[in-house]
């Protein structure tokens, strides 16, 4: 089988799923790869020796490989649901793009019919699809997490990571972790309060929440704003980002528990790479992450309600509905981290067994089958 493949290849959401299905999916079939965007490096720091030595140096796709391949072919593309209409070839064209909205405006929707077939990462997005555009019939393939970076065995990092000019070795604090650009989306409007309502400073000096939040399409004002509202409590240490998922990994295994109260998520990797490292889990029961998600390994906020999804800032309306913290989900949130700290320090054994089930070979061979039984790849393709 031969595939030309469109992705990223970088330290963020797409680039990381980019780089693992490329990886994967080039041990069992023919990939030609075009990279989208500068700045080309793998989300690890193995030496790049697992990439070609015209990518790792960073070369567009422009330029990369544009003698040697067959524009007939199947094209996936990794990207955007607004940003589809480009692509390689001439051949069948799939696309797999990630969203957190529940309704489509017009480039929305003429992007996605430009393509031949639709990959979504949950049934959640299925449903959205398939709602939004009366003939689409989108394909399921879940994400995967790399079993051999986030695994329970994972020391924390030999530096102590540096907060707020602070160095704070692993030590007898219970600690919340969140991952995620600082968003309204991602629950960061509450998450301070309610970590600061579950465990009020003067009865509990021995939790803390880190939070790895940096925003690159913020404002200097805006990034600012949200350092505030977390800088109000000593025992929140704001953690400069990392480039490689191994220094990630590092972070993590310092932690004891990852808190993602999100309105809403395209997938939410760093929950199943909580998981894959046996860490506890608080997220809602809403959106694409309810797809591994669930009660035996995440302690889940009921969403009741529903609200207009809006921010001010990445999303200003007609997006439709997201979750809303408000009242009880608020509450539960509390309560769960109160439990969980409760708990003492203990494995999340159905988590890392989740994230067993998600690994990117798995992933890539549900890929290649069900991308096969769509019909993909012709005869002249095998």
């Amino acid at each position: 089988m031969k595939l030309n493949l469109n992705v990223p290849i970088n330290s963020l959401g797409y680039g990381v799923v980019g780089y693992n299905v490329w990886k994967h999916l080039s041990q069992s079939i023919d990939v030609t790869l075009f990279p989208i965007g500068h700045g080309i490096f793998p989300p690890t720091d193995d030496g790049n020796k697992d990439i070609p030595v015209e990518i790792s140096k960073g070369i567009h796709n422009d330029s990369i490989k544009a003698n040697n391949f067959d524009g007939s072919l199947t094209t996936l593309k990794i990207w955007h649901e607004n940003q589809l209409a480009e692509r390689v070839g001439s051949g069948k064209y799939y696309a797999w793009p990630f969203f957190e909205i529940s309704e489509f405006d017009q480039r929305r929707i003429t992007h996605m019919q430009s393509v031949d077939q639709i990959i979504v990462s949950s049934e959640w997005a299925k449903n959205i699809v398939e709602r939004n555009i009366a003939t689409a019939e989108p394909l399921v393939v879940e994400c995967g997490v790399d079993r051999t970076i986030f695994h329970e065995d994972v020391k924390p990092r030999d530096i102590s990571p540096t907060f707020m000019g602070q160095e704070v070795s692993r030590y007898s604090p219970y600690v919340f972790l969140n991952c995620g650009k600082w968003e309204v989306r991602k629950g960061h409007d509450v998450l301070y309060k309610a970590f600061k309502h579950a465990f009020p400073i003067e009865k509990h000096p021995d939790v803390e929440l880190w939070m790895m939040t940096s925003n690159p399409f913020l404002t200097d004002s805006e990034r600012r704003h949200w350092e505030s509202l977390y800088r109000s409590d000593s025992r929140i240490k704001i953690l400069s980002r990392v480039d490689f998922q191994t220094e990630l990994a590092a972070v993590m295994a310092g932690a004891d528990c990852g808190v993602f109260p999100s309105r809403a998520e395209g997938w939410n990797l760093e929950v199943l790479e909580m998981m894959s490292m046996g860490k506890q889990v608080i997220t809602t029961d809403y959106s694409a992450h309810t797809q591994f998600c669930n009660k035996q390994n995440s302690f889940l906020i009921d969403i009741e309600e529903e609200e207009p999804i809006y921010d001010g800032k990445f999303f200003t309306g007609n997006n439709g509905v997201w979750a809303s913290l408000k009242g009880n989900p608020y509450d539960q949130l509390v309560s769960h981290m109160r439990h969980v700290y409760s708990m003492g320090r203990r494995r999340n054994n159905e988590g890392v067994e989740t994230a067993k089930s998600l690994s990117w070979e798995k992933v890539s061979k549900k890929l290649i089958e069900t991308m096969s039984k769509s019909g993909a790849f012709d005869e002249q393709q095998i």
